[in-house]
């Protein structure tokens, strides 16, 4: 089963600011909701970077990795997403500066 859905926020700061948020794997726990395990190999995001998180649910902790791929020009961001029960979400996420201090997040 494919379920598609494009969740779109405007951020009320520059892009560069939104970047360095999605980038950085010592701030992924603030994005995420997760709690930050490793980055393989630490630092800002690189395409191969493997992250590892734990999330709480249903009373018992999950595993779920990202795995990076392609970054492009400080507004795209492709990360495959390994949670529990073998899912695997393919995750592309763009930003776009509509101003100076206001960016569009789109995940798709």
């Amino acid at each position: 089963m494919t379920v598609l859905s494009c969740p779109t926020d405007v951020i009320a700061a520059p892009v560069e600011t939104v970047w360095a948020l999605l980038t950085r794997s010592e701030r992924y726990d603030l994005w995420t909701g997760a709690q930050l395990v490793s980055a393989d190999p630490g630092g800002p995001a690189r395409p191969g970077q493997r992250i590892e998180f734990r999330v709480r649910a249903l009373a018992r902790a999950w595993r779920v990795r990202f795995e990076v791929g392609e970054l492009r020009d400080r507004e795209t961001l492709e990360l495959d997403v390994y949670m529990p029960f073998g899912i695997v979400n393919h995750e592309l996420v763009v930003l776009s500066r509509l101003d100076p201090s206001h960016t569009r997040v789109t995940f798709n």
